[in-house]
């Protein structure tokens, strides 16, 4: 039985997008910890997703029990600029 590669994408309503560029919610505090201003912030953006725009920008996926949730790099950058630029 073959495993996929980091390389391996995942398909949503949009384009693929890289495993490797799909994190936890542990791990993406874990390795961008400097863009937050504090360990709570982040869990603040995630729990106001629908209202802040978050949830619209496809930045994070929920499991299909709505459990877990994930987080994509590359398009919360993304949003995190854009916010930057609007507030």
């Amino acid at each position: 039985m073959s495993h996929p590669t980091a390389s391996a994408c995942v398909k949503t309503d949009s384009p693929s997008i890289p495993l490797d560029d799909i994190y936890s919610v542990k791990a993406f505090k874990e390795r961008y910890a400097q863009l937050f201003r504090s360990t709570t912030e982040l869990d603040y953006l995630l729990r106001h997703r629908e209202t802040n725009g978050l949830a619209d920008s496809g930045a994070v996926i929920r499991s299909s029990t709505g459990r877990r949730v994930s987080i994509v790099g590359t398009r919360f950058a993304s949003w995190f600029v854009g916010e930057l630029g609007n507030g």
